[in-house]
C-alpha cells in the first residue's frame, strides 16, 4: 500500500474506532439497559455516529469538501450498511452464535452479533467512500 493510503486507512480507522464507541454505547443503552429492540436501537445508534463520520471522513480522511452530492452520496452509502446490511447480518448471526454459544448470555451474544456486523460495514464504508463518494 502507498503512503498516502496508508495515511488514509490510518485516519478513517481512528475515526472509526470513535464511530464504534458512539454507535456500541447508544446500542448498549438501548437495547440492552432500556430492553429496546434491537433493530430500532441500531438505527438510533448508527445514525447518531453517522454524523460525526460523515464530518470526520469529509474533513480529515479524505480530505473533500463537505458538498451537497458528497452528502447525499455518503447518506446512501452509509445507511444501506447501517440500516440494511447490519441488521441482515446481526439477524443471520444470532441463530447460528446461539447454536455454539449457549453459555454465552443473549446479552453477550448480541454485542458478538454486533462486532460481526460492524465489520462488515466498514470493509463495505471504505470502499464505497473511496471510490464512489470521494472519488
Amino acid at each position: 500500500m502507498g503512503g498516502a493510503l496508508n495515511s488514509q486507512v490510518v485516519r478513517f480507522a481512528l475515526i472509526g474506532v470513535a464511530n464504534t464507541l458512539i454507535d456500541f454505547g447508544i446500542f448498549h443503552l438501548l437495547a440492552n439497559e432500556l430492553t429496546q429492540p434491537f433493530f430500532f436501537a441500531n438505527i438510533v445508534s448508527t445514525s447518531t455516529a453517522l454524523i460525526f463520520s460523515f464530518i470526520m471522513n469529509s474533513r480529515f480522511t479524505f480530505k473533500n469538501q463537505v458538498t451537497r452530492q458528497n452528502l447525499v452520496k455518503f447518506f446512501v452509502v452509509t445507511l444501506s450498511a447501517l440500516w440494511l446490511l447490519q441488521p441482515l447480518v446481526i439477524a443471520i448471526i444470532l441463530p447460528l452464535i446461539s447454536l455454539f454459544g449457549n453459555f454465552l448470555s443473549a446479552e453477550s451474544q448480541l454485542l458478538i452479533a454486533k462486532v460481526v456486523a460492524t465489520g462488515a460495514s466498514l470493509v463495505w464504508n471504505f470502499v464505497l467512500y473511496k471510490f464512489y463518494v470521494y472519488k
